[in-house]
Order: C-alpha cells, then structure tokens, then sequence
C-alpha cells in the first residue's frame, strides 16, 4: 500500500503573528494499491486408494479432505498457478506428464493429477478444475487409464458465476489428487507399494 501525503497550510507568517481564527485545511489522500492475498486454510489433504481403481478427490470440499487456500483481492486476478514436481516417465501413460507423489518409507514414487475445486462466492455452486483436463475424471470409467497432462503449471480459473476470474472479494480453493495404484515408475513396482505418499502443490497468484 502506498500512502500520499498532499499537505495545503495557508498561512502566512503575518497571519501566524496575529494568532489568526480562521479555519486552515490539510488535506490528506490516501492512495490503495492493488492488493491480492493468499492464505493457507487446511495445510494437507488426504485420498486413500484401497483398489486397482482411479481413486480421489473428484472434488467435493464437504465430504472429503482436501487442502485448502484462501485468496482476499480487491481487484480481478487472472488465475492461481499451481506448480508440482512433474514427470513423463510413468509406465504405459503414452507420455502424459504426472505429478510426482513420494513414498515417505519406499522412496517409491506413485503418479498424481492435481485437482481444484472453486465454490462460487455467492453460493451458486462449485465449478471443478483438473491438471489435463476433467475430461478424463468425468463421464470415464475408473477402471480406465488415468491420463495426466502437459509440461504446463496448472492455472486454476475463478467460479464461471464470476467471468472465470478472481474478482475483488474472498475466494476459497480446494486442492487435492486423483491417483491410481498403477501409475508407476519403470524401475520401480508395477503397482504402488503400500505406503503414504505426499506431493508439495504450491500456489502463486497470477494478476
């Protein structure tokens, strides 16, 4: 924030002397940048893949445990840019690139999609957002393939109710993966050994 000081006396040495009555002005402008925040509100998520199917979060913030930041603006900012570890090396994914979740006690590495969900503001719903795409989330067969992305950060939009940008105003932003147990390394297990896996997702505000 940048404060301006603009500061109107108008008396002159004369009128101090006599100790003058008359009412003199400062005038003060206060000058209020562009100002975007973002806040941490749940610093972890969570998905548990019990199967050999797609699992995650698909997303719905009520029933399931995601991560969450908070953005406070007084002005449209374009998009959050959410940056990941990412890889193309996965087994049999045709190249897609993945994000990569690390095994805490194998050092193993399983293949992630990073997700978003964006409430609408006013309440008018939540609009979904995907690393790739939903595309392949929506409408697909969890026994299908898990596809990824390219090598781009992942640009999640505001709510549509809001022109897909983050107008002035508080918006929140749930983050979370889609997994699936096949989604490997070559030179590692074909399927995901038992183990919690993490991935750092980083967000920057793009104005």
């Amino acid at each position: 924030m940048g404060v301006g000081l603009l500061l109107a006396i108008g008396l002159s040495p004369c009128a101090q002397a006599q100790h003058s009555e008359s009412a003199q002005i400062v005038e003060v402008a206060v000058t209020v940048e562009d100002v975007a925040v973002l806040e941490v509100g749940e610093t972890s998520g969570s998905i548990l893949i019990s199967d050999n199917l797609r699992t995650g979060w698909l997303p719905d913030p009520a029933a399931d445990e995601p991560g969450q930041i908070r953005l406070a603006t007084n002005f449209c900012v374009d998009a959050i840019r959410i940056d990941f570890p990412r890889s193309d090396a996965f087994r049999d994914t045709g190249g897609d690139f993945f994000g990569e979740a690390l095994g805490i006690g194998t050092g193993h590495t399983i293949g992630v999609v990073p997700v978003a969900a964006v409430p609408d503001p006013a309440g008018g719903g939540v609009n979904f957002q995907a690393f790739g795409g939903t595309s392949q989330l929506f409408g697909v067969s969890p026994e299908a393939p898990l596809r990824g992305g390219a090598d781009t950060p992942f640009e999640v939009n505001g709510h549509a109710a809001t022109g897909g940008n983050f107008c002035a105003g508080i918006h929140d932003v749930y983050l979370s993966v889609v997994g699936k147990w096949d989604v490997t390394l070559p030179n590692e297990p074909t399927f995901a050994d038992p183990d919690t896996y993490r991935i750092e997702l980083t967000a920057t505000i793009l104005p």
